[in-house]
């Protein structure tokens, strides 16, 4: 196999950016996958998550703990989605 572009994966991104933007958590939720080899990073150099469970703990935390000032700071325009497939494995930057 050899790395390609992924519209789907993008697609996915682009619907959690939505869904967060939207203050959608059920949705947001939704869309992380639940493999075992699931990782989180963060913008913080102390944010990683080695599952789904432990990332989504902390993004509901977030969700509830944010004002309406801090939320919309935090959502940020997404410009540009790299994302990628090789095999059955994929990965986006933002």
């Amino acid at each position: 196999m050899a790395v390609r572009e992924s519209p789907e994966i993008a697609s996915v991104i682009r619907r959690l950016g939505e869904a967060w933007a939207a203050r959608d958590y059920e949705t947001y939720s939704h869309q992380i996958s639940t493999s075992p080899h699931f990782r989180g990073i963060g913008t913080d150099a102390d944010e990683f998550w080695a599952s789904a469970d432990a990332f989504l703990r902390i993004r509901r935390v977030q969700s509830e703990e944010l004002t309406a000032q801090d939320w919309a700071r935090s959502e940020a325009t997404v410009d540009r989605i790299d994302a990628f497939e090789d095999g059955n494995v994929g990965w986006a930057v933002t």
